[in-house]
């Protein structure tokens, strides 16, 4: 069942020919505008880096120094807080291992989309 199933998905090479004419024909307004976003933007991979340089703290605080700067003194005085509360719980070590596992998770999840020919794109802070 499956199989007969899979079969379906097959493209012929007479519509991939039809597929390529589409997306290659300079006249073809929706691949056109597509183009000019990623030029605008870049592609998925510049995207995703400006996404985790803006989502790092130091990016963060810079850009509370440029438009709130009365919150940074507080903003750094919570941070210390914090810090010293969770390293004196005891609890660092494994708030580092757990954020590891994440990372490591989502890169091992990206590389396998990608070598199954899966694009994407992970930029969580593009539409805030």
């Amino acid at each position: 069942m499956v199989k007969d199933l899979r079969d379906y998905l097959a493209i012929s090479a007479e519509r991939l020919e039809d597929i390529n004419a589409v997306l290659l024909n300079p006249e073809t307004r929706m691949i056109n505008d597509f183009l000019d976003v990623v030029a605008k933007y870049g592609t998925p991979d510049e995207i995703n880096t400006m996404a985790q340089e803006a989502s790092q703290l130091p990016t963060l605080l810079k850009k509370v120094e440029a438009t709130k700067p009365e919150y940074l003194e507080d903003l750094q005085w919570l941070e210390e807080q914090r810090k010293d509360e969770i390293i004196a719980s005891g609890d660092w070590e494994n708030l580092t291992l757990n954020y590891l596992d994440k990372v490591d998770a989502t890169n091992r999840t990206a590389w396998a989309l990608t070598e199954n020919g899966l694009s994407f794109i992970a930029a969580t802070n593009l539409h805030r």
